[in-house]
C-alpha cells in the first residue's frame, strides 16, 4: 500500500492528464512550490504549451515508463480511466496517487479556505472573489476551473499568504474533499445524471460538504435560489446574498447599460447602515447575483467597499463565460460554456439583453446523451430569445456514457423544439466543421454568433476569428 504524504513533503511529483483545466492548475502549483513536476495528456492542446514555457516536461499520449519511479506523488484527472497505463504503474511503484479533487483537499488542508460551489456561476464567482482579495492586498492562492487575464498564471494565482479561494467542483461530490473556513453556495439544480440519480442526492451532497466547515465557519449561500435556503444549511453563522430585498447582501436599482451591469447594496458601517453603488462588466442579472457572492466573502474579509468597488468595475468575465472571442464577417463572436438548460437560457437572454438590436446567432453543442436526455424537455425551452439556433451532434464524454442514455441525439432535440415553438428557426447541423462553414456564410455586420457548450465547440468560435 502507498504510503501517505502531505504536500510539504512532496520533491517530485507526476500530473495524468495534466492539459485539463484542473490538474494543470496543481502542476503549476506544485512547480511554483519548488516541486519537480512532470505530466502527460491524451492530446496536445494549448494548455501543454504553457506548461512548457514554465520548464514543466510533458508527454503527449500513455506510457508507464514516463512516471518517475522517484515520484513522491502522482495527481490525476477523474476523467483518466482505472486502466489507464500510468496509473498501474504509479500503484506498483507503490507512489501515492490522488485525484485533483484530492490534491484540493491536501492544499485545503494547509490553508484558510474560501471554497465555492453550485451548478452555475462558480468559476465567475471564485474569479471576483480572488480579484477583489489580491487587490486588497490579501495575497491569495486562487485556484479556478477557467483562465483569467488577472491572474498570474491564467487559472492559478500563486498567493503568499494563508488564504486559499478555490472553485469546489459538484461533479461525483468533489467538492466534500475540502475543508472550507468559508463555503458559498450559489445554487443547486439537478445535473451530472451519470453520476446524481435525483436532485435529492445533490443536496445531500452539498449539505455533507457545508456540514465539513469548520468551527467557526461561515456559509454563504443564495437567497434567489429556494431550494438552497431551504434545504442547505450551517449551525453557525450564515449569510444570505440575492438579488431579493430580503437578503443580508441585496441589490436593487439593477440598470445594464453600456455593456455594464450596474447595481446597488446596503452595507453596514460604523455609523449605520449605507447604500453603495457598483457595477460590473459582465451580462446578465445572474452576474449581479454573482458579484453579491463576491460583495459578501470580501466583507466577511472586512475588504473596503472602496477596494471592492474598483475590483469590479475592473472585472470584465472569464474564458468561456460569455468571453468576447472577436468579430466574424464584421459579427461579433462569443464564447460560452454554458451546458445546463437553466444556464443556456439565462446566457441567451443576457445575450439578448446586452446586444438587443443584433441578431442572435446560436451555436449550441449538447453536453453528454446523459444530460440531454435526462433534461430533453428543459433544453427544449431554453432557445426561445435566439433569432437563429444551430445544434450540433452531442459531445460525447469518453468514460462517463452508457448506452441507456444513447437513444437521444441532437435531430431529436432540434426537431422537439421545432415542433413546438413552430415560428423558432432552429437547424441542426452536425459536425463541427460543417456548423462552422455555414455559420460563417450567413453571419455577418450587425450580428452577435454566441458559441455555446462544455465540449470542443469552443474551438468553433476560435476559429471564426482567426
Amino acid at each position: 500500500m502507498a504510503k501517505k504524504i502531505t504536500l510539504d513533503s512532496v520533491k517530485t511529483a507526476y500530473c495524468i492528464g495534466v492539459g485539463g483545466i484542473g490538474v494543470s492548475a496543481a502542476a503549476k502549483y506544485l512547480a511554483l512550490s519548488g516541486v519537480q513536476v512532470s505530466g502527460s495528456d491524451a492530446q496536445e492542446n494549448p494548455m501543454l504549451d504553457e506548461l512548457r514555457e514554465m520548464g514543466i516536461p510533458v508527454f503527449v499520449g500513455t506510457d508507464e515508463h514516463n512516471v518517475p519511479e522517484q515520484a513522491d506523488l502522482v495527481v490525476y484527472s477523474p476523467a483518466v480511466p482505472e486502466d489507464n497505463a500510468e496509473l498501474i504503474a504509479a500503484h506498483k511503484l507503490k507512489i501515492p496517487v490522488v485525484s485533483y479533487p484530492q490534491f484540493l483537499g491536501m492544499l485545503s488542508e494547509k490553508k484558510n479556505t474560501i471554497a465555492i460551489t453550485g451548478t452555475h456561476g462558480k468559476s465567475t464567482v471564485t474569479a471576483m472573489i480572488g480579484l477583489i482579495l489580491k487587490n486588497a492586498g490579501f495575497a491569495p492562492t486562487v485556484v479556478v476551473g477557467s483562465r483569467s487575464v488577472v491572474f498570474s498564471h491564467g487559472n492559478l494565482e500563486m498567493g503568499e499568504s494563508n488564504i486559499l479561494v478555490v472553485e469546489a467542483c459538484e461533479y461525483q461530490g468533489n467538492m466534500r474533499e475540502l475543508s472550507p473556513d468559508i463555503a458559498v453556495v450559489t445554487n443547486v439544480e439537478y445535473d451530472h445524471p451519470d453520476y446524481y440519480e435525483s436532485a435529492d442526492e445533490i443536496y445531500s451532497a452539498m449539505q455533507e460538504f457545508v456540514s465539513g466547515l469548520s468551527e467557526n465557519g461561515v456559509l454563504i449561500k443564495n437567497y434567489d435560489d429556494k431550494q438552497v435556503r431551504a434545504k442547505i444549511n450551517w449551525g453557525g453563522k450564515t449569510v444570505l446574498y440575492g438579488v431579493a430585498e430580503q437578503a443580508d447582501v441585496a441589490a436593487s436599482q439593477v440598470v445594464m447599460q453600456g455593456g455594464t451591469s450596474y447595481f446597488t447594496t446596503t452595507v453596514q458601517t460604523a455609523s449605520g447602515y449605507v447604500d453603495e453603488r457598483l457595477s460590473v462588466r459582465v451580462p446578465g442579472r445572474f452576474n449581479v447575483s454573482n458579484a453579491l457572492a463576491a460583495v459578501a466573502v470580501a466583507n466577511e474579509m472586512q475588504v473596503p467597499m472602496a477596494s471592492i468597488q474598483d475590483s469590479l468595475a475592473s472585472f470584465t468575465g472569464i474564458w468561456r463565460r460569455f468571453e468576447v472571442v472577436g468579430h466574424c464577417n464584421g459579427a461579433i463572436v462569443v464564447s460560452d460554456y454554458a451546458h445546463h438548460p437553466t444556464a443556456v437560457d439565462a446566457t441567451i437572454r443576457a445575450a439578448r439583453s446586452w446586444y438587443e438590436d443584433h441578431r442572435l446567432i446560436v451555436v449550441f453543442q449538447p453536453h453528454q446523451h446523459a444530460r440531454t436526455k435526462e433534461l430533453f424537455d428543459d433544453f427544449v425551452q431554453s432557445f426561445q430569445a435566439a433569432d437563429i439556433t444551430y445544434v450540433t451532434d452531442i459531445y460525447d464524454v469518453v468514460g462517463r456514457e452508457e448506452d441507456k442514455h444513447k437513444g437521444v441525439s441532437s435531430k431529436k432535440l432540434v426537431t422537439a423544439i421545432a415542433k413546438k415553438y413552430p415560428h423558432s428557426d432552429v437547424r441542426y447541423e452536425g459536425s463541427l466543421d460543417d456548423v462552422e462553414r455555414v455559420v460563417r456564410e450567413l453571419a455577418e455586420a450587425n450580428d452577435v454568433v454566441l458559441v455555446m457548450g462544455a465540449g470542443d465547440i469552443d474551438q468553433v468560435a476560435r476559429n471564426f476569428v482567426q
